[in-house]
């Protein structure tokens, strides 16, 4: 969807710049944030795909900056409501398997670690894994989530600006990684099968 959307705005960028000359930079940046950290808070939403326009409208550092602030306001809002709720309230809602899982991720074995998985695994279930399962302050979760995200607002930034042609490169460059890195793993899991 991304490199898709970055084909059609830059093949039809001077429409949608004409839509939003009708808005003030300000107020477009305001309506991004509030979106981005909303796409945060609501499972299986992403605001991924709309960082190619928020990279055409105003910039590859501008939109990295936007996406650092809004991911890392969603994350502490949803670390916030879990400390508020409590463990007892917020297991109900997940399956003890999932419990578990999260546990073990999010352990507290010190701040690299912690800030190593929120570049990982970026999404709700890991801040609230967090409010739910370590003795973290709020302030230190905010400076793991700020560090934590920065990477990828950066490169979704980045990326955004290059051509089509460089994405669809890239692309295929980490997915070929991917496979790579789940190779051993399938082959490990086809053993277990048999």
């Amino acid at each position: 969807m991304y490199i898709g959307v970055s084909m059609f705005l830059q093949a039809h960028f001077a429409e949608f710049q004409a839509l939003f000359d009708k808005i003030s930079p300000v107020q477009g940046m305001l309506l991004f944030v509030v979106l981005t950290t909303a796409t945060v808070m609501i499972p299986f939403t992403s605001i991924i795909p709309v960082i190619p326009l928020a990279v055409a409208l105003w910039g590859w550092w501008p939109t990295a900056l936007l996406c650092t602030f809004a991911w890392t306001l969603g994350g502490q809002i949803l670390f916030e409501v879990s400390r508020l709720l409590g463990r007892t309230k917020m297991m109900k809602y997940l399956p003890p398997a999932q419990i578990e899982t999260l546990h073990t991720l999010i352990r507290d074995k010190g701040l690299i670690h912690s800030i190593l998985i929120r570049m990982v695994v970026h999404g709700d279930i890991v801040s609230y894994a967090f409010g739910l399962f370590t003795k973290v302050n709020r302030w230190e979760f905010f400076l793991i989530t700020a560090v934590g995200v920065f990477p990828s607002a950066l490169l979704y930034s980045l990326f955004g600006e290059l051509p089509v042609k460089y994405q669809l490169l890239m692309a295929v460059v980490i997915l070929f990684f991917l496979v790579l890195y789940w190779i051993p793993d399938i082959r490990k899991h086809r053993k277990k099968a048999s």
